[in-house]
């Protein structure tokens, strides 16, 4: 598999915008999300049946954990038809375009939600909720922040305050567990 099958497979959420309106999404949400850029983008290309290239430029960015993809067609020739037929047989969670980009935010915060609630249910199941905040626990904040994560709060001061390594580490431990 190539990197770039490798990223698209792990794409969640794809959102039509070219570079302008991605940077105003950025500008309006980084306050409110954890958004890490990559450096370089890609272009994909397909031909039409008379043989002209419609190129699609794409970029991502991790939100909140979650790998989102900015795609725009760039070419003088557009088929929205068969840059469709390509973006819906990559099944991602949730499509959309840059005016519409709160969904995403919605499906994104839904998702944390249910991460943290189905660990927790593990622990909870087992008698073990104590030990489950224990293990996130190292500066006292923890039962404050999963309070604020769990009720969808999106602060950026909230995910910056998480040891987002050590909690995929642990997630990740309680996944074989569960």
């Amino acid at each position: 598999m190539s990197e770039f099958d490798d990223l698209m497979k792990k794409t969640m959420f794809a959102v039509e915008a070219n570079s302008f309106e991605e940077h105003c999404l950025w500008d309006k949400y980084n306050s409110k999300l954890k958004w890490g850029e990559f450096t370089s983008g890609t272009m994909k290309t397909f031909y039409s049946e008379s043989g002209r290239p419609i190129c699609v430029s794409l970029c991502w960015a991790y939100i909140n954990d979650f790998l989102v993809l900015f795609y725009f067609p760039t070419s003088e020739l557009v088929d929205w038809v068969i840059i469709n037929e390509w973006l819906e047989s990559l099944n991602f969670k949730y499509k959309t375009d840059a005016q519409k980009f709160h969904n995403i935010v919605i499906e994104i915060n839904d998702l944390r939600k249910n991460e943290i609630g189905c660990v927790l249910d593990c622990y909870i199941e087992r008698g073990q909720d104590q030990e489950f905040v224990n293990l996130f626990n190292t500066d006292g904040k923890f039962p404050v922040l999963m309070n604020k994560w769990y009720h969808g709060f999106t602060d950026k001061e909230i995910f910056d305050s998480v040891d987002h390594d050590n909690a995929m580490l642990v997630k990740k431990w309680l996944d074989s567990k569960c």
